[in-house]
């Protein structure tokens, strides 16, 4: 996940057309991050705390945290490809008016 672009190939057609590479790679480097994050707090809970509670963590939070991140993510990248499908409509249209 720490290889720059890795998500790149995941996209769909029409979404990469319509954004730039670089908001691709910030998401990979934030699911990067949450994975770190997670090992980090599965270390502390399994170390610093009772088995009841460590066990609920790796209960919920796991698969809560990429979930809530996955919706996240879908949403700003499906509004971002949206909003760029519209700006190249928008400067066709005005290339074609202009002609």
């Amino acid at each position: 996940m720490l290889e720059r672009g890795w998500m790149l190939p995941y996209l769909p057609p029409a979404a990469r057309d319509n954004l730039e590479d670089g908001v691709m790679i910030g998401w990979g480097y934030v699911w990067a991050g949450l994975m770190f994050v997670t090992a980090a707090l599965n270390a502390f809970f399994a170390l610093a705390t009772t088995l009841e509670v460590w066990s609920a963590f790796v209960a919920i939070f796991p698969a809560a945290s990429k979930f809530a991140l996955f919706a996240i993510q879908y949403l700003a990248v499906r509004s971002l490809s949206i909003r760029g499908a519209r700006a190249k409509a928008a400067a066709l249209q005005q290339d074609l008016l202009a002609a």
